[in-house]
């Protein structure tokens, strides 16, 4: 595991990871020297909506989710109040390395994603 100011890594026989600690996010994965990914992926909990959804105004009851997925933002977990089993999670082992985060969505009532 490699750690910076900006970003953590974790490098392997075959494959990179990168972390980014200033853009909340995994923003490298190389596999056998190629790039897996474009850009910092983000969780969509939005879906497109059917005909019975517009005929009950589901845009209307459920629009958190879908503001939720456009205006993602991320918190340093070293600057702020997290309750118990909110700080990320790092497991280091011999061949492993696991990082646990849990998501605060900017939902009414606020929601949770691990």
């Amino acid at each position: 595991m490699i750690r910076s100011t900006h970003n953590i890594g974790v490098r392997g026989a075959h494959f990179e990871v990168l972390f980014s600690v200033l853009n909340g996010g995994l923003v490298s994965y190389k596999y056998a020297g190629k790039e897996m990914i474009e850009a910092i992926p983000k969780p969509n909990f939005w879906r497109a909506p059917t005909d019975n959804d517009c005929g009950n105004l589901m845009g209307m009851r459920y629009g958190q989710w879908k503001l939720a997925s456009m205006y993602l933002s991320h918190k340093d977990f070293r600057k702020g109040p997290y309750g118990p089993g909110n700080m990320p999670k790092v497991e280091v082992n011999e061949k492993t390395v696991k990082v646990t985060y849990t998501y605060l969505m900017p939902t009414t009532p606020l929601s949770e994603c691990s």
